[in-house]
């Protein structure tokens, strides 16, 4: 099973029938996503996708999925303020870095990471492929359980559509 497959077979197996997000990372999963009937919603900027969610998990009481890439990550972060203070049930997936760029001066080498500390309950790096079971398991249980609250994924490697191509790719 390829790691788009894998993702899409998650967000399925949480009941998420929506997701809100600027569509430029993880294209293939979302190409599975929709085999599988889930809905995207496109949103004018990573700040409303975060907004959006939160009122999503609010009203479905359950958890809630929203997508951004790397360059508009501390965007989603900013927004999730909100999420953070209700205790909104989300789960935030940011494109990451990949190691080959560290140091380049490439566009979206800033590191933002780290803004999610604040602003979740659980902030993770998907460094391998084969850590995204066990971390999206992890990512919806933090969110969901005791006090519930946002939570961050940063896949590792799709700051764009430039590194779908072998992310997608790789088998679990």
């Amino acid at each position: 099973m390829t790691g788009s497959r894998y993702l899409a077979q998650s967000l399925q197996s949480h009941a998420i029938t929506t997701l809100y997000m600027t569509p430029t990372i993880v294209e293939t999963a979302l190409a599975e996503m929709d085999r599988l009937g889930l809905v995207g919603m496109t949103t004018h900027g990573e700040k409303a996708a975060a907004y959006m969610v939160d009122g999503y998990a609010r009203a479905r009481r359950g958890p809630g999925i929203c997508v951004a890439q790397t360059v508009g990550s501390a965007n989603l972060a900013a927004g999730l303020r909100d999420a953070c203070l209700a205790g909104s049930p989300v789960v935030a997936i940011t494109g990451g870095m990949a190691p080959a760029t560290h140091y380049r001066h490439v566009y979206q080498e800033i590191e933002d990471f780290p803004l999610y500390d604040q602003a979740t309950k659980f902030n993770a790096q998907v460094q391998s492929i084969e850590r995204l079971p066990d971390l999206v398991w992890q990512a919806f249980r933090e969110a969901t359980t005791g006090p519930s609250g946002p939570v961050h994924l940063e896949l590792e490697g799709l700051s764009g559509s430039l590194h779908e191509h072998t992310w997608a790719s790789y088998r679990l």
